[in-house]
Order: C-alpha cells, then sequence, then structure tokens
C-alpha cells in the first residue's frame, strides 16, 4: 500500500514538474520562432522524468523502501531501519547490513550493524572497495584504522539519504 501511494506521489509530482519545465521550454522555443505543442512537450518530458525517476540514480525506492546510489553501481537499501548493502557477503556468507557508513573515492567505509535481527557478524567493520568489488574486513576499530583511509566521516543511512536526495534533487527531480 505506501509503495502505491509513493508512485501516485511520483507521478504526481512529475506533472507539476513537467509543467514548470514544458513551460519554460516553450518559451525558449518561441524565442527561436519555432512552432510549439505543449501537450506534445509536457507528454516527453513527463516521460522522461518518470523514466528517470527509476534509472539507478533517480531511484531512491517506493513506499517504506529507500535506496540509496553509491557509485559503480552498487546501492544501500533501507527497509524496516535496517541497511543492507546489495550484492555483497561478508566471509560467513551472510548479507551485510550497516549501522554507519561512508564512501570516499569509491571506497566504502562501513560498520556492521551489531543490533541486525538477522544476522550475527564475527567483524564489526568493513571496507568494500567499490570498483574491484573487492571487501576486507575487520575485527575491531583499531585494525579498521590502521587498515584505512582516515578521511571519512560515517554517517547513518539516513543522514547520507537526507544529503544525497535533499536540497536541489528534491525540488527539481521527481
Amino acid at each position: 500500500m505506501e509503495a502505491a501511494v509513493h508512485l501516485i506521489f511520483i507521478l504526481i509530482k512529475s506533472s507539476i514538474l513537467s509543467v514548470v519545465y514544458s513551460g519554460i521550454l516553450i518559451i525558449l522555443l518561441k524565442m527561436i520562432k519555432y512552432r510549439v505543442y505543449f501537450f506534445r512537450i509536457w507528454l516527453s518530458v513527463f516521460t522522461l522524468l518518470i523514466v528517470y525517476s527509476f534509472t539507478y540514480w533517480g531511484d531512491h525506492g517506493l513506499g517504506d523502501e529507500k535506496r540509496l546510489p553509491l557509485g559503480n553501481g552498487a546501492t544501500l537499501i533501507e527497509i524496516n531501519e535496517e541497511a543492507q548493502l546489495i550484492g555483497y557477503t561478508d566471509s560467513e556468507q551472510q548479507d551485510i547490513f550497516l549501522s554507519r557508513f561512508d564512501v570516499v573515492d569509491d571506497i566504502l567505509y562501513g560498520e556492521l550493524d551489531q543490533n541486525c535481527s538477522v544476522f550475527v557478524y564475527k567483524s564489526r567493520y568493513v571496507t568494500v572497495d567499490l570498483r574491484s568489488n573487492e571487501l576486507s574486513e575487520y575485527i575491531d576499530r583499531t585494525d579498521f584504522l590502521r587498515n584505512s583511509n582516515h578521511n571519512f566521516q560515517f554517517q547513518s543511512f539516513r543522514e547520507s539519504y537526507k544529503e544525497f536526495y535533499g536540497g536541489w534533487r528534491f525540488w527539481l527531480l521527481p
């Protein structure tokens, strides 16, 4: 049900954005004396916005699922306050759930969620090279800091999601 409501919201928001963008396009096209039809332009812009909203960079999830693109095809998904790194497993072949993380220079630095309702991890921290898909696990913080870049700032999924999809993306994209 939440996904359906969110989909309707995306359709309404895309429709409103399409009217605004179509109006701007019509003004620009009339300045160069080009004959325009509002409905055709609106439909084209609306279609492009809907298609974009389901691409890797535009899909931020439907309903209670939130998606965050990390780069190089990697995605972090949060459902019910648990953030899962899609497509990666630890040495025990368990899915990776992160409590806090940061991405610097295509390397994900993360703290495994020790309160995860599904798995119990032997390690506490991970680094994932998003270009080569190489995953490293660390048992304690000192080992983690010794082997990783110190230029990262851990954030929760919610903070990263607001930072990525807030601002101009919220107002100008579906």
